[in-house]
């Protein structure tokens, strides 16, 4: 049953943590961990231009599908450099030197 309800709302699933998407009342509540999981999700989205895991031709149903099963996914390598570099970016007090 739970499988069925995760493919019928992949889309706005995308940012769910695994744990939560196996547990409908938890998910339901919500957690600080899920949340922290949630925001990875939306740091990696604004870091890389990309969709939630940045496999924009894979259906939503199909990733949320796997983030349920526990399947690996694409996780990017990034390093302490490049995280630096775009924090700088963002914070700037010139307007046009952020990064959009």
């Amino acid at each position: 049953m739970q499988t069925t309800n995760v493919v019928i709302l992949g889309t706005n699933q995308l940012w769910t943590a695994p744990e939560l998407l196996r547990d409908e009342a938890a998910a339901f509540v919500g957690t600080q961990r899920g949340d922290v999981y949630s925001f990875a999700i939306i740091l990696h989205e604004i870091f890389f231009h990309t969709a939630p895991y940045g496999l924009p031709s894979t259906p939503a149903e199909e990733i949320v599908n796997k983030v349920w099963a526990g399947d690996p996914l694409f996780r990017p390598q990034v390093g302490r450099s490049f995280c630096i570099k775009h924090k700088r970016r963002s914070r700037t007090f010139v307007p046009d030197e952020r990064r959009p």
